[in-house]
């Protein structure tokens, strides 16, 4: 049975629909924001993100991850399977 491209259309509407009241909501899971951000790449669909507050906040907390990330050169070997970093 071949589906039809109305069909098609409803599924997808659908689907975005539902992924959007779960992310706006605060309920959505790991997997349902996974899925949302591999719908819009499996969709060709791509955005310019304009600068925001929460953007803003999510690039600083990811900008201090990144510098409180211990270095490899800072690992001082205690076994052949654990390390310790300073």
């Amino acid at each position: 049975m071949a589906l039809n491209k109305d069909l098609l259309e409803l599924l997808l509407e659908g689907t975005a629909e539902l992924l959007v009241e779960r992310i706006q909501s605060g309920e959505a899971t790991p997997a349902d924001i996974s899925n949302a951000l591999r719908m819009l790449k499996d969709n060709d669909i791509s955005v310019i993100v304009k600068d925001s507050d929460a953007l803003s906040e999510l690039n600083s907390k990811l900008a201090k991850r990144r510098i409180n990330k211990p270095k490899l050169d800072d690992a001082e070997e205690v076994d052949s399977k654990d390390q310790v970093y300073r």
